[in-house]
């Protein structure tokens, strides 16, 4: 069963498997109170602001 897992993990593009591990340690680390996933969103809405105000377009 193992070894079906992994050939799965392995054949997924590589933005697809950096995703998954991205959901997958947000959801562990929400449940055990890490960090709030409402900080989550309004640092992620920060990032996007920050980049969209460097390339020139005002927001």
């Amino acid at each position: 069963m193992a070894q079906a897992i992994e050939e799965w993990y392995k054949q997924m593009p590589i933005i697809t498997r950096t995703y998954l591990i991205a959901a997958i340690v947000n959801t562990i680390g929400c449940s055990l109170d890490v960090f709030l996933s409402l900080s989550l969103t309004f640092c992620s809405l920060c990032v996007f602001y920050f980049l969209f105000n460097r390339k020139g377009l005002n927001l």
